[in-house]
């Protein structure tokens, strides 16, 4: 059932890109009656899909369940998946998904990432967009899928490859790029670039100092929480029944936390408020330790 959810909100979630303002084209969304469709194929498929990826990484699994959406949507047939391009034993480079649109009738190069950034300011009217272990940025990102990732699909080396291996000649690249940004806690004043999508989703990140002094003003009990599993962050507007043994009271939560902790890792935290026999979703807020993002 969490795969599902999961596949849910990777269909459905909005692009962080802005469509309009953005310099390369983005994957098109799927239409509801595709996503019908897919969700359909996913009760007896789905989990078989999703365990036979190699890899456990959060980037991994959001592949996964975009590949099981090219594998069963009615637009999209599926050629083939990471295709690694070699040059005298060396990896030169891989492409994510090779795509065949049966509405535009065009083979497509499909770039997916999934992304979690915390907006700081980086100077009066602009804003760094930082990962989590803050060696990531959105800027960077960019930059990488524009100058790197994009333009791979039209090296020679990979031409030639494209061209003996699946007789393709010409191809469009794409990008989808989805996730949430979190704004500071304290703030909500940071300016948002034109190419990013006005509807993205969003949430709140303060360092573990700020998210005590958050429980101490709700330690009678108003607000439950629960530290989000990494495949739990590709989910939206989550709903908890009153069993659920994994909330806590914010009490309970501030027990747990050290302020001083400096070692303390990131964690995203889903707030909840009961909503009759179930706890509703209110908020995320990603916390940091202090001193980050360093």
């Amino acid at each position: 059932m969490r795969h599902l959810e999961h596949l849910k909100w990777v269909l459905q979630s909005p692009s962080l890109l802005n469509r309009k303002k953005t310099s390369f084209d983005l994957v098109q969304e799927p239409s509801p009656q595709d996503i019908e469709h897919v969700l359909s194929r996913a009760p007896e498929n789905l989990e078989a899909a999703v365990n036979a990826g190699s890899s456990h990484f959060l980037g991994s699994y959001f592949e996964s369940l975009w590949r099981f959406y090219l594998t069963h949507s009615q637009r999209y047939e599926l050629i083939t998946a990471n295709l690694q391009v070699h040059h005298e034993g060396i990896t030169q480079g891989e492409m994510d998904f090779l795509v065949f649109d049966t509405v535009s009738h065009k083979i497509l190069h499909q770039e997916v990432a999934v992304k979690f950034y915390l907006g700081t300011s980086k100077g009066i009217g602009s804003t760094h967009w930082v990962g989590p272990n803050a060696r990531d940025r959105l800027d960077l990102k960019l930059a990488h899928l524009q100058e790197k990732q994009l333009p791979f699909a039209d090296q020679p080396r990979t031409r030639d490859i494209l061209k003996a291996q699946y007789n393709i000649t010409a191809l469009q690249s794409e990008v989808l790029l989805k996730g949430i940004l979190f704004l500071p806690a304290s703030s909500h004043s940071l300016s948002i670039a034109p190419q990013i999508n006005p509807h993205h989703q969003r949430g709140r990140w303060c360092h573990y100092t700020q998210l005590i002094e958050i429980l101490n003003r709700d330690l009678d009990g108003e607000y439950y929480w629960q530290e989000l599993d990494k495949p739990d962050w590709l989910s939206s507007s989550l709903m908890r029944n009153e069993n659920d043994q994994n909330l806590r009271t914010s009490k309970a939560l501030k027990q747990t936390l050290d302020s001083g902790d400096t070692r303390m890792r990131a964690r995203l935290y889903c707030r909840f408020i009961r909503n009759n026999k179930h706890y509703a979703e209110i908020e995320r807020i990603f916390a940091v330790p202090s001193g980050w993002p360093g």
